[in-house]
């Protein structure tokens, strides 16, 4: 059982989230642009960091909300998005702060150079640019149109 503490409304907020650990646990972040509504949480006495993780992780899963980024240690911590509505998690003590940030995606349009691509889809799971979606070890864009499909070429 929870009660809530207090609430926060930003707009314009700028955070820097947490989206997954590389290869040698360091954790990559991504900088968000957007408005987002906070709310803290007090929790009854015994409640742990991790208690909270694990029902916030089990209850994203059940609403099909795809977590990036969770941890559990003397704080804990879950980062899920869904399309451009990013949730953040922070539990220290028996305390936890609610956060929904409605991002505004960044301007992918502006990378020119391949090391900007590579991080962009390394922090945001993919990049679009001119109607091709760019994810790792995926290339997929629109059929070019007026082209004859290979089973009609004599």
């Amino acid at each position: 059982m929870c009660r809530i503490d207090n609430c926060e409304t930003k707009n314009p907020d700028q955070r820097e989230v947490s989206v997954r650990e590389d290869d040698k646990g360091q954790i990559i972040t991504a900088a968000l642009d957007g408005s987002s509504r906070s709310i803290m949480y007090e929790c009854r006495e015994g409640t742990t960091p991790g208690d909270i993780v694990q029902q916030a992780v089990a209850a994203l899963k059940v609403s099909a909300f795809p977590v990036l980024y969770q941890y559990v240690g003397q704080e804990g911590a879950v980062t899920a998005r869904k399309g451009d509505l990013w949730l953040l998690l922070e539990a220290a003590a028996r305390y936890y702060t609610l956060v929904e940030l409605k991002a505004i995606p960044p301007d992918f349009e502006s990378l020119t150079e391949a090391y900007e691509f590579a991080d962009a889809i390394e922090r945001y799971g993919h990049v679009s640019i001119y109607e091709i979606h760019l994810r790792p070890a995926v290339l997929s864009s629109p059929p070019i149109p007026n082209q004859p499909s290979k089973k009609s070429r004599p």
